[in-house]
């Protein structure tokens, strides 16, 4: 079966590293939606359109929003943890 290449971030291909929503697919408990995950990582499937999902698409219309208030906010709480500088 041919590798369905993911998209790519800093162009490092998406399957090979795990981001904040592949972590939180792999901490849930929806079966169907880790397997998906896995034959992602695979190359055995192209990544999922979530152009249609309300929460994806808040997320791009809040993208500054949210990044300006983890700076505001983020730090104060021992984020980033020490070992990530």
């Amino acid at each position: 079966m041919p590798r369905t290449p993911l998209k790519s971030v800093d162009g490092v291909e998406r399957r090979f590293f795990i981001g904040g929503s592949d972590a939180r697919i792999i901490m849930g408990g929806d079966e169907t939606a880790l397997v998906r995950l896995w034959q992602e990582k695979r190359g055995e499937v192209g990544p999922e359109d979530l152009s249609g999902k309300l929460v994806v698409q808040l997320g791009a219309a809040t993208e500054e929003l949210n990044r300006s208030w983890y700076e505001r906010t983020g730090r104060s709480h021992g984020w980033p943890p020490p070992w990530s500088a």
